[in-house]
This record gives structure tokens, C-alpha cells and sequence, in this order.
């Protein structure tokens, strides 16, 4: 899952250690399972399986020399003291932003991590349980994007067959339990929570349905096109 994780974040833009790490809990809410005792060795395991790679940003400017201006009395030259001065205020600034994190490791995604990263999504579900299996969902979907529109709809599918098999399981607990007690209003919760994302799956799956027809009739019209 963590794996599935950062190259996602990496597939959409380079980033630090930290900063991959801020994005996991920010975007994707794993911020209560990623530490950097964790963090770390997925990276070094990716960097070693050429997944990912560590960029050098080192060319970019740190030092520049600015001309003095010279004030002529003028409110031409005025304004040029003060575009210098504020020049100046700018560039120091972006040397100390340059200095503490010049010795920072950037990661970027490989073109043998984009592929593992498709494989990942689009690897059979692990058996997970309970918070987990949802967490492991969660992120595939997140990356979804990355794959076949045939492909995210098996995904969805596969999770559609799980939780309906978890309402069958609850509904039928309903029927055999006190209707008073509170374990029976928990439970008519989570009914409602597992009807909730039923319904949103079959939304996200029509959608698929209709970028389908769409890509076939685009795949139609380019062979009609050659002929």
C-alpha cells in the first residue's frame, strides 16, 4: 500500500522525504501509519529496485551579483533603488530556502516505476480486513487514474462485490438481533454507511461505462479513418 503510495505522489511531481510524507497524510490521510521508520526504507527498497531515483537540483543558482543602482534624483531612479533593494530581499530569501534544503534528497519516478506502478493498481486485492482493506482501496482508487478505463472498472467492481457481500452479512444479523438493543443501532449504522458507498461505486462505475463507449467509438472512428 505505502509502496502504491509514493510512486503515486512521485508520477505526479518530484518531491522530498518530507514532503512525501506531508502529501501522504494531507491527501491521502496515512499520516497515522507512515513514519519515517517507515518512510525511509520504502524509498531505499524503490531506489533499489530502480523504481525511483534520487535527482540533483544542485545546478540551480545560489549565488548572483546584483549592480548597484544609483540614485539620480529622479523618480525613475528612485523606483530603480527600490526594485534593487527589494531584488536583493527576494534573491536572500531564496538562497536560505536553497541552503536548508539543498541537502535534501529529491525522488522522482522511473519509467520501470511507472510501469510497476500500473502493476500495483492493478494487482488482485490483498487480504485485508476491516480498516486496512478500506485504506488499501483508498489509495489504488486515488491512482486509479493511471490505469485502462477497463481496468479501474474491475477495481471497482471487486470492491462493489466485497462490500455487498459485508451488507448481506449485517442485514442478516439485523434480522436475528433485539431491534432495541444498541448493538443492533450500531449495526443499522453501518448498513447505512455500506448503502452509502454502494451507491457512490455505482456512480464512479457509470461513469467508467460511459468513458468506455467513449474510448470504443474513438478506437472505431480512427479505423474508419485509416480504411
Amino acid at each position: 500500500m505505502l509502496e502504491i503510495a509514493i510512486l503515486g505522489l512521485l508520477k505526479e511531481s518530484d518531491l522530498h522525504g518530507y514532503e512525501l510524507r506531508r502529501r501522504l497524510k494531507d491527501e491521502l490521510g496515512l499520516s497515522f501509519s507512515v513514519s519515517f521508520g517507515s518512510l525511509y526504507p520504502t524509498l531505499a527498497k524503490l531506489t533499489q529496485d530502480e523504481y525511483i531515483e534520487v535527482i540533483n537540483k544542485s545546478d540551480r543558482p545560489t549565488n548572483q551579483k546584483l549592480e548597484n543602482a544609483v540614485s539620480t534624483g529622479s523618480l525613475t531612479g528612485n523606483l530603480a533603488i527600490y526594485r534593487s533593494v527589494k531584488d536583493q530581499t527576494d534573491f536572500n530569501s531564496e538562497s536560505k530556502s536553497l541552503k536548508s534544503s539543498k541537502n535534501k534528497k529529491i525522488y522522482r519516478i522511473t519509467p520501470k516505476g511507472e510501469e510497476a506502478l500500473v502493476q500495483l493498481l492493478n494487482a488482485p486485492a490483498e487480504q485485508e480486513t476491516g480498516e486496512n482493506e478500506t485504506k488499501y482501496f483508498t489509495v489504488r482508487l486515488a491512482f486509479s487514474k493511471y490505469l485502462p478505463v477497463a481496468a479501474r472498472t474491475v477495481l471497482l467492481r471487486r470492491r462493489k462485490q466485497d462490500l455487498e457481500f459485508k451488507l448481506s452479512e449485517l442485514e442478516n444479523k439485523i434480522t436475528i438481533s433485539d431491534p432495541n438493543s444498541a448493538k443492533t443501532v450500531l449495526t443499522e449504522r453501518s448498513i447505512a454507511l455500506l448503502q452509502a458507498d454502494l451507491a457512490w461505486l455505482d456512480k464512479l462505475l457509470s461513469e467508467d461505462l460511459n468513458d468506455h463507449k467513449n474510448e470504443e467509438s474513438n478506437q472505431i472512428s480512427k479505423m474508419e479513418e485509416k480504411l
